[in-house]
C-alpha cells in the first residue's frame, strides 16, 4: 500500500505520521496525550466503525505517549508542562 511522500521523507511509521498530520491540522492548539490519542484513533466522521470504549481509549492514550516522546526527540513536536498537565503541539519552523 502506498504512503504519502512526506511520510516517506520524514521516515515515520503510520501512527507517528497520523500524529503529525493531526497536530499540523490543529497547529494553533496544544493537546494532552489523551486528546491526541482521541484525535488520531477516533473513527472518521461518517465511518461505520464504532468509537473506542473508555478502556480502549485509555490504552491507546498510554501507547500514544511513546509516539509523542519519539516525535519530541526528533524535534517535530513540542512538549510543555503547564500546571499539572503536559501539552503537545506541532513544532514551529
Amino acid at each position: 500500500m502506498p504512503i504519502p511522500r512526506d511520510q516517506f521523507d520524514e521516515g515515520l511509521d503510520d501512527t507517528s505520521y497520523k500524529v503529525i498530520d493531526f497536530l499540523k491540522a490543529h497547529s494553533k492548539e496544544a493537546f494532552e496525550v489523551s486528546e491526541v490519542a482521541e484525535g488520531v484513533f477516533a473513527p472518521a466522521p461518517g465511518s461505520k466503525q464504532a468509537a473506542p470504549s473508555s478502556p480502549e481509549m485509555l490504552a491507546k492514550a498510554k501507547r500514544m505517549e511513546f509516539f509523542l516522546v519519539d516525535l519530541v526527540q526528533k524535534g517535530m513536536v513540542d512538549k510543555r508542562s503547564i500546571g499539572d498537565k503536559t501539552y503537545y503541539c506541532i513544532h514551529k519552523d
